[in-house]
């Protein structure tokens, strides 16, 4: 989410706060450890298409989001949309945790085309890309090869591997080289 878009937001409060407050805020709650950026990452794209050059935000843990939407377990199934926003918060905090310690880097991958990829882990010149997807039905595995490959496609340099981590479920390599893994094996 954008600064700007935050300042929309605030208005629809009745509170429209100046950009250079929200930009104070912001990094006050990362100097607090309460919000952790996730860096843009640039990739080498063959296409003129830019990338997004804008860090993702997340709470550094996934409960605050929970707690500051007021969801409980049962608001979270039933709103697939916002768990499977909190289910990537807590993936990326994960990653990051796992890959420092190697160390990669956690970015995020995003062209002007709406190619993305959640997670790029970037160490040198070497990357990995990975979907998140809290669903391991296999229609949404498939979306989610299918757009990591095609990102994927579209670097100069091939990935060291691709994958989609999902919230339950078997770990395997697809027919397509892309691994799925479930949340629980993620690890150094």
């Amino acid at each position: 989410m954008s600064n700007r878009r935050l300042q929309t937001d605030s208005a629809a409060f009745g509170a429209s706060i100046d950009p250079k407050t929200i930009s104070a805020y912001l990094d006050a709650l990362t100097r607090l450890w309460v919000l952790d950026p996730q860096p843009a990452w640039g990739g080498h794209l063959r296409s003129a298409a830019p990338a997004r050059k804008a860090a993702k935000r997340h709470l550094a843990d996934p409960s605050l989001a929970a707690a500051a939407m007021g969801a409980g377990p049962e608001d979270l199934l039933a709103d697939r949309a916002a768990f499977g926003q909190v289910f990537e918060t807590l993936v990326f905090r994960d990653l990051s945790v796992y890959a420092g310690a190697n160390p990669w880097d956690v970015r995020a991958f995003q062209d002007a085309e709406g190619r993305e990829i959640d997670a790029v882990l970037v160490r040198g010149t070497q990357w990995a890309g990975i979907e998140v997807k809290l669903s391991g039905e296999p229609v949404a595995l498939d979306a989610a090869a299918r757009a990591l490959t095609a990102a994927a496609g579209r670097m100069t340099s091939r990935p060291k591997f691709l994958a989609v981590v999902t919230a339950t479920g078997p770990t395997y390599t697809r027919a397509d080289g892309v691994h799925v893994v479930p949340a629980t094996r993620l690890g150094p």
